[in-house]
């Protein structure tokens, strides 16, 4: 029996017959006990040293099945699936692929194109790779003037090709396995680009009652899994059963983890299967597990849930990514995918670094205005990480909260989830979203922002595109307001999400900055104005910036207050002229002296 699965087992991994007839040979040799040559014999029968290892990995491989299955117990399938589970995937084959596509790692990056924001200023962009693929873009969208003797022209911070990729980070995707379709098990990387809380708290922290326990926005719409429904399967048999213990997950623990999910966006996207598998990828990174059976047939429902996840937790921060194994019956159906995740940190160092941004985070949120308006709460958070984060592709980390709560540089992931962490802390429901930035001169590239509620209805936040990475001459950064709390329709500009998940709409303008502010100019008025410039002076702000309604009142607006020169009349001071023109946005920002 014994060499009936040996020939089997070698004819499947790419060893021709005569290959096994000088294996039977050598085994005759050495059984008899007489004095003999390896070299010799290996090299009269044409065996390589390349062929004995594999023939003595398989060995290895069927002791170590034989002594699984006796503890086993009843199987799934039938008896004739019995070698289903061994690893029959060696190196026999010699002319396997492997896809290895990682950003990180110097595949290219061919994303250095400008994104040219004005005729002077060039911005280039940050391609920011993400788990499912997304990359993120990073261009400063001002474009500045100045008029006048000894006026100062500020200049915008350029921003290069991210070489680092979630959502979400470095995408690694990795094929482990050779073209056999008849092999027993596959590992395959998928990595994330990349992941509101500390690891064993906040993971598991229930937000269900924030904001007062409003619903989400009506989930009706077509669920991304729905395709993936026939893939869902349960466990009964005591392997896998023990398996799925080892990383703590139980029936028990599955419908408690999935109460703690409730409030969080994208659960809320997934049917109560996709929900489950959910569930077990978070127990079992949280855990640090390897090679865990969760409850789909399906890689792709695995990369759903795993997106998912990462676009609601931005405490996970130790994940760059996951890796399977697919379990084969012997139909060369999948029978079982194994999860394991792939971990930057082990869990000692995890805490370690929890700890030191501990501080970081007590400072930000002691400051944190105590009111029941949530605007000046996301408002908050906006101001706060763009005053204390500089831009910084060479940033370590710069893919997750770690680079922001720990060294102050980061690019669009780390802005994202910062924003997102910061204010899911303080009680407001913000997610990470990724999909298309323009860049301003006809290309777009990867980009990842927030959708935020606040006050009950739905925004999008852009921190990293508020971040303008100019001071002014008292060394406060200079705020691009575009990007907080705005509508689809306003982010549509030049930005496109991605259809990996489906977004609630938002329309409302009631929290946007400039309705909130009265900068919003639903006419060329030049009363309101004046009145916004003595306002800006009272308060000590150092810019008047409106926002048009649209393109005539931003062409009308701009005719009458820079060319005509009617700005001067309510400069103070040396009425020395600086100012941005945010033309895709209609948007003007006049900077006082």
């Amino acid at each position: 029996m014994f060499g009936i699965v040996v020939a089997t087992s070698m004819s499947l991994c790419g060893c021709d017959y005569s290959d096994m007839e000088a294996y039977y040979d050598l085994l005759e040799d050495i059984d008899t006990d007489k004095d003999i040559d390896i070299s010799k014999i290996l090299d009269e029968n044409d065996i390589s040293t390349d062929d004995l290892e594999d023939i003595s990995d398989l060995l290895n491989q069927l002791d170590d099945s034989s002594k699984d299955n006796s503890d086993e117990g009843k199987k799934d399938d039938s008896d004739d699936d019995k070698f289903s589970d061994l690893d029959l995937n060696f190196d026999c084959n010699k002319d396997k692929d492997c896809n290895n596509n990682d950003c990180n790692d110097g595949s290219t990056c061919d994303k250095d194109s400008d994104c040219n924001k004005d005729k002077d200023c060039n911005k280039d962009k940050d391609c920011n790779k993400d788990d499912a693929g997304d990359q993120s873009t990073e261009c400063d969208k001002d474009k500045e003037k100045d008029t006048g003797d000894d006026r100062k022209k500020d200049t915008d911070k350029n921003k290069d090709c991210d070489p680092n990729k979630d959502s979400t980070e470095n995408t690694d995707s990795e094929q482990d396995t050779d073209n056999n379709d008849e092999a027993n098990k596959e590992d395959t990387d998928s990595a994330n680009n990349e992941h509101s809380s500390d690891k064993p708290d906040d993971s598991k922290g229930n937000v269900s009652d924030q904001n007062g326990g409003e619903p989400l926005p009506d989930d009706g719409r077509p669920k991304m899994d729905a395709a993936y429904e026939a893939s869902y399967r349960g466990f009964d048999d005591d392997y896998t059963r023990k398996n799925r213990e080892a990383a703590g997950i139980t029936d028990a623990s599955i419908d408690e983890l999935k109460k703690q999910q409730e409030g969080y966006y994208a659960y809320s996207r997934l049917s109560d299967a996709g929900k489950t598998l959910y569930v077990e990828l978070l127990q079992i990174i949280n855990k640090e597990a390897n090679e865990i059976f969760v409850s789909t047939r399906d890689p792709n429902a695995i990369q759903l849930a795993f997106d998912y996840l990462m676009m609601d937790h931005p405490e996970i921060f130790w994940v760059n990514g996951y890796r399977y194994v697919k379990h084969f019956t012997n139909n060369g159906g999948i029978d079982k995918l194994a999860f394991t995740g792939v971990y930057t940190y082990d869990l000692n160092e995890v805490a370690n670094r929890q700890a030191k941004m501990q501080g970081y985070i007590d400072t930000c949120l002691a400051g944190a205005p105590s009111t029941e308006d949530e605007y000046f709460v996301v408002k908050y958070i906006y101001d706060y990480l763009i005053a204390n984060t500089e831009y910084d592709l060479r940033a370590p980390d710069n893919q997750n909260i770690c680079s922001v709560f720990l060294n102050g540089k980061t690019v669009c992931s780390g802005y994202a989830r910062a924003s997102q962490y910061l204010l899911n802390k303080l009680g407001i429901k913000c997610t990470y979203v990724t999909g298309m930035a323009d860049n301003g001169s006809g290309s777009s590239g990867l980009h990842a922002w927030n959708l935020v509620r606040c006050n009950g209805d739905y925004y999008y936040m852009d921190t990293t595109w508020g971040d303008t990475g100019i001071t002014s001459r008292d060394g406060k950064p200079r705020i691009n307001y575009d990007y907080l709390c705005a509508t689809e329709a306003a982010m549509s500009v030049n930005h496109k999400l991605s259809d990996r998940i489906d977004y609630p709409d938002c329309t409302s303008t009631k929290d946007s900055y400039y309705v909130r502010e009265n900068r919003y100019m639903e006419s060329p008025n030049l009363t309101q104005v004046e009145e916004i410039f003595a306002q800006e002076y009272e308060s000590g702000s150092d810019n008047v910036t409106v926002k048009c309604e649209s393109k005539d009142t931003y062409n009308s607006l701009y005719e009458q207050l820079i060319k005509d020169g009617a700005v001067y009349d309510y400069l103070q001071g040396d009425k020395k002229l600086s100012y941005t023109l945010f033309e895709d946005s209609n948007t003007i920002a006049i900077w006082l002296n």
